[in-house]
């Protein structure tokens, strides 16, 4: 059985590697032999319009013919075709940075039909091909994806509304329902779309706070990003935020910290509630106390004698940190900056580099 592939409805996505050329239907076709009861071998011939030789690439599946039959379509892949008419004279691509996909009409509806297969396989692989494109007019379907049952579909529309940008806003409330979803990736790949489209509302900002108390830290971490990206609406969410710092997880606390630091200026009046986690028992909860004071700069100056006594501290990670706040303030006492120049004296190299850094970032102060 020999047919035109432009007549063919379905979507099997096959990757062509170096045999994927700019190519029309017409130039394909696909041949399928049956080899065994239930089973088929596959060949699919192509001609390549630019170089007019022909290619062909074989498969075996076992699956009945009358269900293979649906699954049918080439899908062309970017790195192969940055454009179906091939890249202008003189045209080149910025280092490190691929050319989005062209697609012609009769992809896009195969594409399409796969966005409606009952198999979420199907689906993700459709949605991964379409978001390709980088344009949100050629994934219709991203509003409906982004509540699909699947969440392995769901986390790849999230990132396609994620790779869009500003052009993703009016998504916002859907991906805001994604946050409490019971699969962590959904709920960081939901937190990381925040992040990259910017543009929430104090209410939405709302939704990330409980993500500061997620089991998953990956998840945690992308919440603050979301809200230092969105310093205006998160800075209401500053009181709620502050109520995790009497957490009894130190993971909380410290997620907490990097929220309040990340948001900046805004939480600068609750400096004398994040000094109190110097004295953390915990010594990353401390570490980040003393960085978020230091995300506030000269504001910060009444703690610096506090934190000087931090680096008396065996934890690295620690001295690290209360260093580097230092240099973040600026203005510091001389106590403190005699301090600072015994720790180039210091057995670890990190903790030397950063005194030198912070050194030359202080100034005298009162």
């Amino acid at each position: 059985m020999l047919l035109p592939l432009k007549e063919w409805q379905g979507y099997l996505f096959i990757h062509a590697g170096a045999h994927a050329v700019p190519l029309s239907p017409a130039a394909m076709q696909l041949q399928i032999i049956p080899n065994r009861p239930g089973g088929i071998h596959m060949n699919l011939s192509c001609k390549n319009r630019h170089r007019g030789n022909k290619s062909s690439i074989s498969a075996r599946h076992g699956a009945p013919l009358p269900r293979l039959a649906l699954l049918i379509m080439i899908s062309i892949t970017a790195a192969a075709v940055p454009s179906l008419t091939g890249p202008k004279a003189g045209e080149t691509l910025p280092p490190n940075e691929q050319k989005a996909v062209v697609y012609e009409e009769w992809q896009l509806k195969g594409l399409y039909a796969a966005l409606d297969d009952p198999d979420p396989k199907v689906r993700k692989d459709a949605l991964e091909e379409l978001s390709k494109s980088g344009k949100r007019g050629d994934i219709p379907q991203l509003p409906a994806l982004l509540k699909d049952g699947d969440p392995q579909v769901r986390r790849i529309a999230l990132i396609a509304a994620a790779s869009m940008g500003e052009s993703s806003r009016d998504l916002i409330p859907l991906i805001t329902a994604s946050l409490d979803n019971p699969d962590y990736g959904v709920r960081y790949n939901a937190a990381s779309a925040l992040a990259r489209i910017g543009g929430l509302s104090p209410g939405q900002a709302k939704a990330l706070v409980p993500l500061l108390r997620d089991e998953h830290r990956q998840v945690s971490l992308a919440a603050v990003e979301a809200l230092s990206k969105n310093p205006g609406a998160a800075s209401g969410q500053i009181p709620a935020i502050l109520k995790l710092l009497n957490d009894k997880d130190p993971g909380t606390r410290t997620y907490a910290l990097k929220a309040l630091g990340r948001i900046g200026p805004p939480a600068a009046a609750e400096s004398a509630k994040i000094a109190r986690l110097l004295k953390d028992k915990d010594e990353e909860v401390a570490a980040n106390a003393a960085l978020a004071l230091g995300a506030f700069g000269k504001s910060s100056a009444p703690y610096a004698g506090e934190m000087t006594e931090l680096l008396k501290n065996r934890n690295e990670f620690l001295r690290v940190s209360v260093l580097k706040a230092l240099g973040d303030i600026g203005e510091v006492p001389d106590k403190t900056r005699a301090v600072m120049v015994e720790m180039l004296k210091d057995k670890s190299l990190k903790v030397k580099n950063e005194a030198a850094m912070s050194i030359g970032a202080t100034s005298k102060g009162e």
